[in-house]
């Protein structure tokens, strides 16, 4: 009785949230049954359950009750045992891949240049996420939960979703906004799965710090995140995917509060090469709202220079922002409480490129143009929306 109580909640949970779908614009579902429906995201979790219990699903690190070292040593050192773990120790030290992480020249205490580049490879190696990380199952299982809060919260909204190809590979670029926390990424990601349905692969490049962390890092690895790099972008739409890409990248997400409607790709053109040399329409997705969830001051530009991390960490900016509960401080690394602001996406026609192709793609002149298209009809998107609103975070 407990069990088919519990049951008819989620049933009514998932049904709610379907409706808020519905309400924020996918209005909808042309490939097949509501994903938000009870019986799909039900079906979802058995699914998930089944594949978890038979050893199928996506393994996950799971910390181990003794902790080890390098080589697999045990890093404790109250068993009696340091002699033969320092044995060990010395014993990887000498091989070739702990060279190749920690460089030749590892005394960090003599060398801080070292220590930095250390840092970066470490960081490069978490942030490493593969294709097969995307959990379609997961993505459908939580859909419910994430719409519910989209609407609530965010009082999201998503219009053109249909512009987005049937079927084939497309790259979706999108002027980035929110800081770390991309609401507007995983609001327009909630609305792909939604329509074209969770399988239909989807993949968002995304920026190697973010993908680090301990648990955001997990989630978004699961719900399609890779890291950004133009051979994964490749790889993605050769494989048939739909790619989000965010040129403005860092620069863009934390830029101050006064250019929160300003499309800023700081010059970026690498997404138009990829677009061009792949053959794939290019889907402009405009936003506003999302940069009204944290008020920042300034995009830190400076400060990161000063301190190194552009060079270190490949971080060009880190935001210097005012809000909860830590009034005013530098970085986005730590936990926030992201604003009530209304969130409202465009997605746009493709754009039609006169030409295509690896040629297409070496002529710096037409990649030229084709940018200034790109950002022009973007920046034309992102001002009517503003244009509506009343009043910031409000709407």
């Amino acid at each position: 009785m407990i069990e088919s109580a519990r049951r008819r909640g989620h049933d009514a949970i998932r049904d709610a949230a379907w409706q808020g779908a519905a309400a924020s614009g996918v209005t909808s579902v042309p490939f097949g049954s509501p994903p938000l429906s009870s019986a799909s995201a039900g079906a979802a979790s058995t699914r998930r359950q089944a594949r978890s219990q038979s050893g199928d699903a996506p393994r996950r690190r799971t910390k181990s009750k003794r902790a080890t070292g390098p080589g697999g040593a045990i890093a404790a050192a109250s068993n009696g045992h340091q002699a033969e773990i320092d044995a060990q120790l010395a014993e990887f030290a000498a091989t070739p891949e702990f060279e190749k992480l920690v460089g030749e020249d590892w005394d960090w205490r003599e060398n801080p240049s070292a220590a930095a580049r250390f840092g970066e490879r470490i960081l490069d190696l978490i942030a490493t996420g593969s294709f097969e990380g995307r959990d379609p199952d997961l993505i459908r299982e939580n859909l419910p939960f994430m719409w519910l809060v989209a609407t609530l919260y965010f009082r999201s909204k998503v219009d053109g979703i249909e512009n987005i190809p049937e079927k084939g590979p497309a790259l979706v670029v999108g002027n980035h906004s929110g800081g770390n926390y991309i609401p507007d990424s995983f609001i327009l990601s909630m609305a792909f799965a939604t329509y074209f349905g969770s399988e239909r692969p989807w993949y968002a490049l995304t920026h190697s710090s973010a993908m680090a962390f301990p648990i955001l890092g997990r989630v978004l690895k699961s719900f399609g995140s890779i890291p950004a790099s133009p051979q994964n972008a490749d790889e993605a739409l050769r494989r048939g995917a739909c790619v989000l890409v965010y040129p403005g990248g860092d620069i863009e997400t934390f830029r101050p509060w006064r250019e929160r409607n300003v499309v800023k790709f700081a010059g970026r053109r690498g997404f138009i090469r990829t677009a061009l040399k792949n053959r794939v329409p290019l889907i402009p997705v405009a936003n506003v709202g999302s940069h009204e969830t944290g008020i920042f001051l300034s995009d830190g530009q400076w400060l990161c220079k000063l301190l190194g991390l552009d060079k270190r960490f490949r971080i060009k900016a880190e935001p210097i922002q005012v809000g909860l509960p830590w009034g005013i401080w530098f970085t986005d690394f730590l936990p926030r409480i992201l604003l009530p602001a209304k969130i409202e996406l465009r997605v746009l026609p493709p754009m039609d490129f006169a030409e295509t192709g690896p040629e297409a793609a070496a002529d710096d002149d037409y990649v030229r143009e084709c940018y200034e298209q790109v950002t022009g009809a973007l920046q034309e998107a992102v001002t009517d929306m503003a244009s509506k609103r009343r009043w910031p975070i409000i709407g």
